[in-house]
């Protein structure tokens, strides 16, 4: 076994099942992630990182639209 940490859907994680199940709690309350990984992006020529706020929206997003689509198949049941 060994492991690679990467961004969100990337990896093994369930996250349909895990928003799934939360819909089934009636999960309201606050939510929050915690990742560490290494993102490789660009450096600029002062050598701060290219991308980076663009990066975690993009994960953001991967959070919002599984939430949406976990609430979709919720309503549907």
């Amino acid at each position: 076994y060994s492991q690679t940490l990467c961004r969100a859907g990337f990896g093994n994680v369930d996250w349909p099942g895990l928003f799934d199940h939360l819909c089934r709690l009636n999960f309201e309350g606050p939510l929050s992630f915690h990742a560490e990984y290494e993102r490789n992006l660009p450096t600029n020529e002062k050598g701060a990182r290219v991308g980076f706020l663009e990066s975690l929206a993009e994960e953001f997003q991967f959070f919002k639209q599984k939430r949406g689509e976990a609430l979709a198949r919720a309503t549907v049941r």
